[in-house]
Parts: structure tokens; sequence; C-alpha cells
């Protein structure tokens, strides 16, 4: 019946879509081949014709007919699945223990969960991570106030059913009325059929109403007159794709945690964070979170205050003031006031020394999470004052691509502004090299040459929404073309 490789289906001497025919009202079903169904209904029904005759109203017989059938289905064959490791990438090293003096920076909605342990990747999509040892653990519902169990912990144990759970159990209902009937000359039949189908994935539901109605009149003993008409309504809802073609419940074979407790999942399915948005298994835990609220203070200095050093001060600066007004939200930069010409520098630009990473210490102790220092090669000194403060904190590195060059510091490298020094290079000597005349005048790096630019996310860039990487290229292009002036 939901056959679509090309064979004509004639329902009642008309070719048609069989979806519209209620199965109960089928009265016979032939199948005619290649050149027999050709030479009846022509080349369109080369690779075969189905003829579908429906039911119709008996001479000298008056009938209704009801049906009610109910039929239930369930999940009951699914893949083996591994009920050893949960979720995360790296075995037992996705383990940490929160200790809410480390992050004193944090939304404290998560401090009374202080001195528990939890998965750090917990925006793993596989189960590579711990093995399960039914020991108590943070659970993504124990994090929010408005779950009934937050502040408290829960069992690290697999949950073998998860993936049974997820599904409901199908039921169909079908309900069918039928009247015919007839005298010498002439045969009716009126029929209505109602299915109402609750699906086996959540959400899913059809309802569809068949509507048939047949007459049938022997005008002589040499003349017929036949009408058939039906009418079908289908409603559904659910018909999910996940976008990797896989059909919605492929996702389990690959992108789910063998921890998740579905059962929780339903229960807390209109959950949210404190911010309004849902919450899930799947999310970028405390640290991230808090990471993410951008109505804190991001930092920078420089070695010496030359302009050299401030215009890329300035660009961070007034790039954040830009980015707070777009969305809304209060954003500070620590370190740099491009107005008042005042903030935070080394005083020289000897390497890592201890004075930049004491600036860069009372920075993320004033709530900075994002640090961009402006003074050579300060990365080692950012580095180290991140993580003695404890915090998810990153920096962004200057003159070159850190994060490629120095992949000691990649981990914490959110992106690069970079000198590229190598385009300037290479355009002085290509133009040498054509004949052109050496000259002294200044070599400026601008995006539109190439000149500088920023690095790749690297190990960031899944965190980096595509909204937000839509408006960088889009500031690029407007910077390029002259209509956005990067200090405004």
């Amino acid at each position: 019946m939901k056959g679509r490789s090309g064979v004509v289906y004639v329902i009642d001497g008309v070719p048609s879509n069989p979806d519209n025919v209620d199965i109960d009202n089928i009265a016979s079903i032939n199948v005619l081949k290649g050149p027999n169904g050709a030479a009846l209904y022509g080349l369109d029904a080369a690779d075969g014709v189905v003829v579908i005759t429906t039911k119709k109203g008996s001479k000298n017989t008056f009938k209704v007919e009801f049906s009610q059938s109910i039929t239930m289905d369930e999940v009951s064959n699914l893949p083996t699945y591994q009920n050893e490791y949960g979720q995360g990438y790296n075995g037992e090293a996705e383990w940490r223990t929160f200790n809410k003096d480390q992050y004193s920076w944090m939304d404290p909605i998560f401090f009374p969960l202080d001195g528990q342990r939890y998965i750090f990747r917990s925006y793993a999509d596989e189960s590579w991570g711990p093995k399960f040892d039914d020991q108590p653990y943070v659970a993504w519902y124990n994090w929010f106030p408005d779950s009934p169990y937050y502040g408290q912990t829960s069992s690290y144990s697999a949950q073998p059913n998860n993936v049974k759970d997820f599904y409901d159990d199908a039921v169909t209902s079908k309900t069918s009325v039928t009247v015919s009937g007839g005298g010498e000359k002439n045969t009716a039949l009126l029929s209505f059929t109602r299915t109402d189908q609750s699906g086996l994935l959540p959400y899913s539901n059809l309802k569809r109403d068949v509507l048939k109605i047949s007459y049938d009149s022997d005008l002589t003993s040499k003349f017929s007159f036949g009408a058939n008409v039906n009418f079908t309504s289908t409603e559904i809802e659910g018909d999910f794709d996940d976008g990797y073609g896989n059909q919605t419940s492929g996702m389990f074979n690959s992108w789910f945690d063998r921890g998740t407790d579905m059962k929780k999942v339903r229960e807390l399915k209109d959950l949210t964070t404190p911010d309004g948005y849902n919450t899930s298994w799947n999310w970028w835990n405390p640290l991230y979170y808090s990471l993410y609220d951008y109505k804190k203070p991001t930092g920078t200095y420089g070695g010496l205050q030359i302009p050299a050093v401030t215009d890329f001060m300035d660009g961070f600066y007034y790039g954040a003031m830009a980015w707070g007004s777009e969305n809304g939200v209060e954003v500070t930069v620590v370190g740099w006031d491009p107005v008042a010409m005042t903030g935070d520098f080394i005083g020289d630009f000897v390497p890592n020394s201890g004075t930049s990473k004491a600036i860069a210490a009372a920075q993320i102790n004033a709530g900075a999470d994002v640090v961009f220092p402006v003074g050579g090669d300060q990365f080692g000194a950012v580095s180290e004052a991140i993580k003695e403060a404890g915090i998810a904190g990153v920096m962004v590195g200057v003159d070159k691509d850190v994060a490629l060059t120095s992949p000691e510091y990649a981990d914490l490298v959110l992106t690069s502004a970079e000198k590229r020094m190598t385009n300037a290079v290479y355009d002085i000597v290509a133009e040498l090299s054509a004949g052109g005349a050496f000259n002294g005048d200044a070599y400026v790096g601008t995006l539109a040459n190439g000149g500088t630019g920023l690095s790749p996310f690297y190990e960031f860039d899944a965190m980096i929404d595509d909204a937000t990487k839509a408006r960088l290229a889009e500031l690029e292009a407007g910077i390029i073309a002259g209509e956005v002036d990067p200090k405004a």
C-alpha cells in the first residue's frame, strides 16, 4: 500500500493516492504487471498497476455496520547498550569537586552543593566518562532552585532502561460506521471512519477522518451510471527529524548519556534556569553557566601606555561595550578607560613577570573571567593567575595565534588578535620582485589586506553560537567597508 516505486494505484477506476483509502473499505486488490498495466493505463503504468476496488452497496439489501477496534503497541526490541561508563570524554578525569571558595564570583545558586563531585564536561553527548559507581554526585537537576531535587545529590548509576523509558505506549482507536443498501437498479454506500493514534514518540499523534460515498444505478440493461466521492482529512503532530539523518530516536545510538534518568527528564520537562531557559541533562556545567553571565567584568592591561598597545585595548573596550549595548546587558571592562586614558600597565615588556601576574590576578579577583594582556608574551602569567584562582576563565592572545604557537596555553586561549607580520613581509617582497621601488612608508596591517585579524576559536569553537560568529563576520565586513568604526 505504501510503495512509491513508480507503480500506479488505481482506485475505483481513477489513479489515486492509496493513503486516502480506508483499508476496511477495500473489496479487492489486483496487480497488473508491466505490459498489462501499460496497455490499460498508459506508459505511466509501465512499472505495474495496483487496482483497488472499494466496497459498494448491494441490491435489495439494507445494512448498518459498526466497528470499533483498539490496538496497543510498545517498543520491544532495542540495541544492546553498554551500562558501564557515563557521560563525558575523558574517563575518571571528568570528575571535579565543587568548591564555592574557589568560585566566589560564581552565581550563588550553586553554593549549596559545595564539596560535592560532578561531571565537568556535562555538555558531552557521548558516554566515555567515569565508570558508574552508584555513589553520590550532582546531577543536572540538582543544580537549579526550581527543581524539587535542588541542593541534593543523586546516585551516579547506569539507567539500563532509559532509552525504552523515552517511548510512550502507542494506542490506536479506530471507529467505523457504514450504511449501505439498494433496490433492483440502484445501490448506495455511505461510510465514515475516524482513526485516533497516539505514537510511540512523545507528543506524536495522528487523527484521520475518511468519508466515502458511492452511488450506482442501472439506467438501462446496457447503460449504467456510477459515482464515488472520497474525502480524507489527516492531522499529524510530532513528525520529528533530528537533522542528523537518523530520524529522531537514532540519536540514542550515538548522542546520549547512559546515566540519564528518562523519568526525571519527563518529570522536569518544564524546569528552567533562573534566566528562564529550559534545562537539560546536556548542559555546560556551573562554571560555564556563570562564565556566560556577561554582566561580569572583563579585563585588559598593557605593557607600556603607548598607542601600539592602547589601540588594542581600545578595540577590546569598545567591542565589549558595543556587545552589551546590542544585547541589553551591563558590561564593564577592568584595567582600561579610553576616555580618561587610565588603566593597568606593567611598565615594560618583560615576559611573564611577577607584576604581570599580579595585575591579572587582581583583575580576576575583581570578577574578570576574560583577560586580554597586551604586553608581549604575558600568557604564562595570565595562565597561572587563572589556574590559581580556580575559575573557568579564558584569555585573549595578542600579536600571534597563541593557541597555535604556544599550545601549552591552548585550553585557556579563546582567540587571539593577531599582527600578521608574514602578510606584510610577503606583500613587500612581492612588490619588489615585480619591479617595484622600495620606500620607507609605514605598512599598515588591516583586515582588508590580511595584516591583522582574529585567530580561530579552536577548543572553544563549539561554545560560540552561530549568531555570534555571524555577527563577527558582519562586523569584519563593515570595518573593511568603512561602515563600522571599531572605536565607536
